[in-house]
């Protein structure tokens, strides 16, 4: 009877031991999983910043062409609509899903967001006088991304994304 006791204890000590076993190895793939996705999570972030800084620059450039290119009463385009271009292609960034989920709270892009939210806010026909510290960042930002394989579609996307939207499908 006392050496079936003793089995008994035993079996439960190992059985035990298993559980512990298995609870560790489980956690640890369970944090392994959440790591890996936590780096592709910052990769796809760091991708779509990119974007948006090669969309923003355009918009930037753009924006420049067509107010030195600019003639009152005469031209294409009214200043009304060369600023409001700006600031709607600015405001679907600064309100996108993608924007709001990734960058508003994450400490890693304060001054990118900062930055966003003042030429955003500020008319496109000001930047000049009122926004040269955002102009310069989003610059050097630019400047800081090599041109490779990967970055190079973006920026000719970014570019045929901002030409669409001043000029429509035509160009």
């Amino acid at each position: 009877m006392e050496y079936i006791v003793w089995v008994f204890f035993g079996l439960i000590c190992v059985a035990l031991i298993a559980y512990f076993i298995f609870s560790f190895i489980k956690d640890k793939k369970k944090q392994k999983k959440i790591r890996i996705q936590e780096k592709e999570t910052e990769k796809k972030t760091h991708e779509k910043y990119q974007e948006y800084i090669f969309q923003i620059n355009e918009v930037i450039d753009e924006n420049k062409n067509l107010l030195d290119s600019f003639i009152a009463s005469i031209g294409k385009m009214k200043m009304g609509e060369v600023t409001k271009k700006a600031s709607l292609f600015l405001e679907s960034i600064y309100n996108s899903r993608i924007y709001l989920a990734f960058f508003k709270d994450n400490l890693k892009y304060t001054k990118f967001v900062k930055n966003l939210s003042v030429i955003a806010k500020t008319k496109s026909n000001l930047w000049e006088k009122k926004c040269q510290s955002q102009l310069s960042f989003f610059k050097e930002e630019k400047e800081k991304i090599t041109l490779d394989e990967l970055t190079k579609p973006k920026l000719e996307k970014a570019i045929e994304i901002v030409k669409e939207h001043y000029y429509g499908k035509e160009q």
